[in-house]
C-alpha cells in the first residue's frame, strides 16, 4: 500500500478521515484501487470525459499513508523480499512494459529521483542490470507544465528482465501488467 501511494495516490488529512484520491483513464487501475480499499471503507468512484475519479475515506490507523517522501525505508532495502514487494507495487503504480523492435523493456517513469535511484542500486545489488537517467526537465511541453524533472529506469537486457519478472510477479497486483509479465515470461 505504501508503494502504491507514493507513485499514484494523492492522500490527506480531512476532518476526521484520511482522504485517499486518485484519477485513471485504466480500467485495470481502478480495479486495482477498489480491490485494495474497498474492504477498508467505501470507495466512491466518478466517471467523467473517459476518465475514472477514485476516492474512499479511511479511519484514522490509515495515517501512515500521509507522507509521501521521496524515498524507499532503509527497512525495505536491507531485505532483498520486502524490497521486491515494495518494487512491484510501486511497479503497479507507475510501470510500463514495452515490446520495441521486437524485444521486451521494463520502464519505471515519475518524478521520485531519489526513489528510482535507489531502486536502480538494489537491483544492481541483485544482479539485475538497469539504466537510471533524467528523461525530462522540470518545464512546459505541449502546454503540459512538469513542476519537476522527470527520471527513468529501466531495464532492457532481456535475461533480467525475465529474472526480476519471476521475482515480481507474486507481488503484483495491476492485471494488465500481471499479464503482460506473465505472457512475456512463458515466451522464453
Amino acid at each position: 500500500m505504501i508503494e502504491f501511494r507514493l507513485g499514484d495516490l494523492n492522500v490527506y488529512k480531512d476532518y476526521e478521515s484520511v482522504c485517499v484520491q486518485s484519477s485513471t483513464t485504466i480500467s485495470a487501475q481502478l480495479e486495482l484501487l477498489r480491490m485494495i480499499f474497498s474492504k477498508y471503507s467505501r470507495v466512491y468512484i466518478k466517471e467523467c470525459s473517459g476518465s475514472f475519479h477514485f476516492q474512499v475515506r479511511l479511519n484514522k490507523t490509515f495515517e501512515f499513508l500521509l507522507p509521501k517522501e521521496d524515498l524507499i525505508e532503509n527497512w525495505m532495502l536491507e531485505n532483498d523480499s520486502h524490497f521486491i514487494a515494495f518494487f512491484a507495487g510501486y511497479f503497479d503504480a507507475e510501470g510500463n512494459v514495452q515490446l520495441y523492435k521486437n524485444r521486451l523493456r521494463l520502464r519505471v517513469r515519475s518524478c521520485d529521483k531519489n526513489i528510482l535511484y535507489l531502486a536502480h542500486q538494489k537491483l544492481q545489488n541483485l544482479g539485475i542490470r538497469s539504466i537510471f537517467r533524467l528523461e525530462l526537465l522540470a518545464g512546459i511541453y505541449k502546454y503540459k507544465k512538469l513542476n519537476k524533472d522527470f527520471w527513468g529506469l529501466s531495464i532492457n537486457r532481456q535475461d533480467d528482465i525475465m529474472r526480476l519478472i519471476k521475482l515480481m510477479l507474486p507481488d503484483l497486483k495491476h492485471a494488465n501488467k500481471r499479464k503482460s509479465l506473465a505472457i512475456s515470461e512463458n515466451k522464453t
